[in-house]
């Protein structure tokens, strides 16, 4: 597919957001005026449940164990496990950006989410009925709210406001809010996203049952939905602040407006809420490199693993970073575009769209579960070639068009490498 048209939507909850969002782009140099150094400003953020790992001791040992003796599971593919690799794709991001001047502050897993749990709020919840009492894990929660990645644990400044306060390590609303350009990896849906997943969803229970037991085997743990707090959800977006920014946000369905009422919308609730251009994909998305085997070690296999970690993070120091794949390889052509070559918009986005089929086509990918499984029931039109490794191709057609602009088209948005 060709997309010769640049296309792009004029929306918001209602025609008043639609007038006022005409109004942002006609008088943009006016409206960013007073913004002094909202304009440099880039936010960079990924979440948890991201990453996937096939561990071998359960995938060579266990799982083999239990088909042997007919027990029925539903593992075998791989799980959610932090590997790193979105640590290493923010690098790429953070470096790529500022490439056009920006100022980038990235954040990972439950630190990206709109905001936190402070001490009197998990403390009152745990006085909350004696369950409470006796199974919530107060620190345990301040912990996973307020890590970032390895380096935190290195950190006595991190350690001291973690044991206090996590909740002033939380601060993925406030930088939104600060950044001319906001770039953003979560799950999600068309209402909302979350980017604290399976490591805040999954406390409050004993550790051993919920944690552990409770993810690889057929038992009920005890669960707390703590990520709801920290959700970019309609009704919290719509009444934040945001200044005209070009928001690209990865999570599934995130972008999808039509035969929706529009003020259940995430995408409107964003544009409601000032931002000039909204791109994120319409329907399931895939950004990570986690669909990527890799050899490492003379072994292909899915997640880095300690060798593939070291050796990734060797690579970052010197300048050579993981490749980018699906709405993630669009999103960078599009943000590089807009600062090399200084255009609007939609052409930028265009433009991405049509490069990413002749870059992309021929990489291969493994992608589980295998879409032709017929234990799945998958309609026609989701079924592909792949089945172990495969160049997906059905997936890659699919993501050139599910990323679509809220915005007007023929936009140019202030880059600071162009300013000046």
């Amino acid at each position: 597919p060709f997309q010769e048209n640049i296309v792009g939507r004029i929306t918001g909850f209602d025609v008043q957001d639609a007038s006022a969002l005409i109004a942002r782009t006609a008088f943009y140099d006016d409206v960013i005026d007073g913004l002094d150094d909202w304009k440099d400003n880039a936010a960079v953020m990924t979440g948890n449940g991201l990453e996937f790992q096939k561990f071998p001791i359960l995938n060579g040992v266990v799982w083999p164990i239990l088909d042997a003796l007919g027990i029925t599971h539903t593992h075998g593919e791989p799980m959610k496990f932090p590997t790193g690799e979105q640590h290493f794709m923010n690098l790429r991001i953070e470096n790529g950006l500022k490439q056009g001047d920006f100022n980038v502050e990235v954040t990972e897993r439950s630190q990206s989410q709109r905001e936190g749990f402070t001490h009197e709020e998990l403390w009152e919840i745990k006085m909350d009925g004696i369950l409470n009492a006796l199974m919530f894990r107060v620190p345990l929660v301040k912990f996973a709210q307020g890590y970032d990645n390895f380096k935190s644990l290195f950190s006595p400044k991190w350690w001291i406001q973690t044991l206090s306060d996590s909740s002033n390590l939380v601060k993925g609303g406030e930088i939104q809010q600060n950044s001319n350009i906001i770039l953003s990896n979560a799950h999600g849906i068309w209402f909302d996203y979350s980017h604290g997943d399976s490591a805040l969803y999954t406390l409050g229970g004993p550790t051993i049952l919920g944690q552990i037991l409770g993810r690889y085997l057929p038992i009920v743990g005890f669960r707390t939905p703590l990520t709801a707090k920290g959700e970019y959800n309609v009704r919290e977006v719509e009444n934040m602040e945001y200044g005209p920014s070009v928001c690209f946000i990865e999570g599934c369905g995130c972008g999808k407006i039509d035969s929706l009422i529009p003020t259940n919308t995430l995408a409107n609730a964003y544009m409601h809420a000032g931002v000039n251009a909204y791109i994120s994909p319409s329907t399931y998305s895939a950004i990570g490199g986690y669909l990527e085997p890799r050899s490492i070690l003379g072994n292909t296999r899915l997640g880095y693993g300690i060798p593939g970690y070291l050796k990734a993070n060797k690579n970052a120091k010197n300048g050579q970073y993981i490749e980018t794949e699906f709405c993630g390889w669009m999103f960078e052509e599009a943000y590089t575009e807009l600062a090399e070559e200084d255009c609007d918009i939609g052409i930028a986005l265009r433009n991405a769209r049509n490069g990413f089929l002749p870059d992309q086509i021929d990489v291969t990918y493994l992608w589980t579960p295998p879409l032709e499984d017929s234990k799945y029931s998958l309609p026609t039109y989701m079924k592909s070639t792949a089945k172990g490794v495969g160049n997906v191709p059905v997936e890659k057609y699919a993501a050139v068009f599910e990323l679509n602009l809220q915005g007007d088209p023929m936009w140019n948005p202030y880059q600071p490498v162009n300013e000046g």
